[in-house]
């Protein structure tokens, strides 16, 4: 039997200063067989990948697939109509990007924050073809 203490401690974050935070790169994601990202005080932050327990579930899969979707969809959009989504975003005062909110509208099914966002920027959600 692993002891909990023993196991958390060996594999606790372990904060790293380098290079990559000093030309501005900042890290995140996976790599290898180590999870990183970079923390508000700029420390590169590394872990041991926690591989998932259990395959995913049927609701885990819906979502990947409308996320997949989404990604696809702005693709599709022209450059006005993704420079609207922008616009809404940054006039509205969201802490989200354009993208951010476009791919919550095709993933929610309620239209409710879209539609706060439309009437607060003066901007009409989801735009239409270039006028």
């Amino acid at each position: 039997m692993i002891d909990p203490l023993t196991f958390a401690t060996a594999n606790m974050a372990k904060p790293r200063s380098g290079i990559l935070p000093l030309i501005g790169w900042r890290v995140s994601g996976d790599m290898g067989p180590y999870t990183f990202y970079t923390s508000r005080r700029g420390n590169v932050v590394y872990f041991p990948k926690a591989p998932p327990l259990n395959p995913p579930s049927q609701q885990q899969l819906e979502q990947r697939a409308k996320f997949i979707a989404a990604a696809s969809a702005w693709k599709e959009l022209n450059q006005y109509q993704q420079g609207q989504w922008q616009l809404a975003a940054t006039k509205a005062g969201c802490i989200c990007t354009g993208y951010n909110l476009f791919v919550h509208y095709i993933a929610t099914p309620t239209t409710a924050y879209i539609d706060t966002v439309s009437r607060q920027s003066g901007i009409t959600l989801p735009p239409q073809q270039t006028p």
